[in-house]
Parts: C-alpha cells; structure tokens; sequence
C-alpha cells in the first residue's frame, strides 16, 4: 500500500501518475474540498469562492451524493468540478483490489448521473492506493489526484493556529490545497486567505 497521505511520498512519483502539482506559470491555486457534499456547509462555501471568483474541485464520496444531490446538483451549477473520492470512504488499505474497484465505480455512477461525462478524476480515501489499484486506474485512463499542500484543517485547530501553519509555509504557484467541505473551519480560513492570496496575485483554478 502506498500512503500517499505525506506530501513527500506523493512528490517522488511522476506528476502524470499521480498529480501534486497543477499546471504553472499562471499564478493558478487549485483548490479542492474533500468529503462532501454536506449538508451545512458545502453551499456555504460555495457563496465564498463565488465572491473571489474561484473554482474548485470538489472531491465527493458518493453516498453524500445519494444524500444531497441537490447540493451536488448546485455545486456543478457554480461551475465546480465534482470528483470522485470512492463511494464509502472506508479505507483502501483494509480491502481487496475488487471491493476498492466497486467503490470507484459506484462513486462514479453516481456523478455520471448527475452530469454524464467522460471525465475520471479520483483521489484515494486518506492519500491510501496499492500498486495494483494505481496500475488499474492508469489502464482505465483515470487521473489520480493528490495534492502538494494540506490546510490541515481535519485537525480542527484554533483558527490562529491553523492561520499560522499557511503563513510559515506559503503557498506557490500551481500548488493543489487540500481541505474539506464537512466543517466550518474551511470556510474561516478561506474568508481571510482567498483575498490575501489574491493580493499576491493569485487566481483559483478547477483542475
């Protein structure tokens, strides 16, 4: 099993692979929310990126999306990217090639059904995905993405603190920011980060 979860590990791999980074040389950030769609929150951040202008993609497990397909449906409305982030976000590591291609594939009919396309984008639970999946998914013509900065944000840290972590690491052009639309902590962050960034020069990209 390679635990892509460390920004490290995913870095040593070609980029075709497995994507850390987007395309440079535009000042592009590509930001990407895990987990959703919720309830709560996902539309809520929305509203945010709609005043910067920014575009996301938006990495959903597909029961969520049996859930709220409304809020799935919007979010595609906004000019978003819906990706697949599996069907049950049980970890990879815990389960056969088999059961790890079905939670693929369950995901993606999911998304299929809400905007038919022949676009297939996944990122694996947890950064987690074995060789044979890797090399499944390549056969299959999927791109895998991963990601060159973590917001940290799932660990839910006083704002200040989580503020702190971006500031003594900046980010750079064409980095992919992971973080997650199931809490409210993404949303602090990026109400204060999206202009900072945007006063650096910085636009928001799907990818």
């Amino acid at each position: 099993m390679i635990n892509l979860g460390g920004t490290k590990v995913a870095g040593l791999l070609p980029n075709r692979l497995i994507a850390t980074k987007g395309p440079k040389g535009s000042m592009t950030l590509y930001l990407t929310f895990d987990d959703g769609p919720h309830l709560e929150y996902t539309l809520k951040l929305c509203d945010l990126l709609e005043k910067f202008d920014a575009k996301a993609t938006f990495f959903c497990i597909g029961r969520n999306i049996t859930r709220y397909p409304d809020i799935a449906r919007k979010v595609l409305e906004r000019g978003h990217l819906i990706a697949n982030h599996s069907d049950t976000h049980e970890c990879f590591s815990n389960q056969p090639l088999r059961k790890q291609l079905n939670e693929i594939k369950g995901c993606q009919s999911k998304i299929t059904r809400l905007k038919p396309s022949t676009s297939r984008i996944f990122r694996a639970p947890e950064g987690k995905l074995n060789l044979s999946l890797l090399w499944q998914l390549k056969l299959k013509k999927w791109d895998i993405i991963h990601w060159s900065y973590d917001s940290m944000d799932f660990k839910k840290l006083p704002l200040e603190s989580q503020l702190t972590l971006f500031r003594n690491e900046p980010v750079t052009d064409g980095d992919i920011l992971l973080f997650h639309d199931d809490n409210q902590l993404a949303i602090d962050l990026l109400e204060i980060l999206l202009p900072e960034w945007m006063e650096q020069g910085f636009r928001f990209g799907s990818l």
